[in-house]
C-alpha cells in the first residue's frame, strides 16, 4: 500500500528544491563548504574524509581531529559556538569501511542559515581545539 503522506512530502520537497531561490542557497552553502575545506586543510591535526566539492555533493564535510575523540571534540566545538555532529552518525558500517570506528568523525553541514563569518569561527575554533590537544 502506498503511503500518500510520504508521497505528498516528497512532492513538496521536490517543488521546494526546484525553486530557483533554493538553488541559489545551495550554491552559497557549497561555496561556504569550500571555504571551510580550504581553511581546515591547513590544520595539521585535521584529516579530511570528504571528496572535493562539486555540484553533485551536498555542502557537508567529514573530518577527524587527530588530537581528540570526535564526540569530545564536538562538545568542545559546541562550547565555542560551533555545532557539528560527532561520532558514528548512525552509520557504523560506513565507519568500519573507512576505518574510523569506534571513534567516528566530525561532520560540518552548511546551509542557508550560515555565512562566511560562521565558517571563519568554525575554522578558528578547530585550530584552537587542535592545538590544545595532544600533538
Amino acid at each position: 500500500q502506498v503511503d500518500r503522506s510520504a508521497l505528498a512530502g516528497l512532492a513538496a520537497a521536490v517543488g521546494w528544491l526546484s525553486d530557483p531561490a533554493q538553488t541559489e542557497r545551495l550554491t552559497t552553502a557549497r561555496q561556504l563548504a569550500q571555504q571551510f575545506l580550504e581553511g581546515v586543510r591547513g590544520i595539521p591535526q585535521v584529516t579530511l574524509f570528504s571528496p572535493e566539492l562539486s555540484d553533485a555533493r551536498m555542502p557537508t564535510v567529514a573530518f577527524r581531529l587527530e588530537t581528540m575523540d570526535s564526540v569530545r571534540a564536538a562538545k568542545a566545538l559546541r562550547e565555542c559556538g560551533v555545532i557539528v555532529a560527532g561520532g558514528m552518525q548512525c552509520a557504523p558500517l560506513a565507519h568500519k569501511t573507512l576505518e574510523t570506528a569506534p571513534g567516528g568523525l566530525l561532520r560540518v553541514s552548511l546551509g542557508p542559515g550560515n555565512d562566511a563569518e560562521d565558517v571563519t569561527l568554525a575554522i578558528s575554533a578547530i585550530e584552537e581545539i587542535a592545538s590544545a590537544g595532544k600533538p
